[in-house]
C-alpha cells in the first residue's frame, strides 16, 4: 500500500517553520477611510496592501505600501506628484514650498 508523502494541506503551507497569512480575512478598507485608518490597519496586520472595497465588501481596488509612501515623497524624488500631492499641500500649509528641490519657508 502507497502512502501519500505529500501530508497535510497545512503542512504544505509551512514556510521555514511558519504558516504562511491565509486569505480568509484579508486586509481591507473602504473608500469614506482616512489615509491615517489605512496605515493603521496595514500596520497592524503587517500587510503591503489592502484590499478597497465597498458596502457589499466586494473588491474596487488595491491600497498599496508604495502608494502611501508616495503621498509623502518630495517631488524632487517622483514628479508624478508635483502639482497637488500630499507633501504638497502639507508644506502649503505650514507656509512653506518647494523651489529647485529645496525647502523654502516664508516665516
Amino acid at each position: 500500500m502507497d502512502t501519500d508523502k505529500r501530508g497535510t494541506e497545512a503542512d504544505n503551507l509551512r514556510l521555514r517553520g511558519n504558516l504562511v497569512p491565509g486569505m480568509n480575512s484579508p486586509v481591507t478598507n473602504k473608500r469614506t477611510d482616512t489615509l491615517k485608518q489605512v496605515m493603521e490597519n496595514m500596520g497592524q496586520t503587517r500587510s503591503n496592501f489592502s484590499f478597497l472595497v465597498d458596502d457589499s465588501q466586494k473588491a474596487i481596488g488595491v491600497i498599496t505600501f508604495r502608494d502611501i509612501m508616495v503621498q509623502f515623497a518630495p517631488p524632487c524624488i517622483d514628479s508624478s506628484i508635483h502639482g497637488g500631492g500630499f507633501f504638497e499641500s502639507a508644506l502649503e500649509q505650514t507656509g512653506c514650498h518647494v523651489k529647485d528641490g529645496t525647502i523654502v519657508c516664508n516665516h
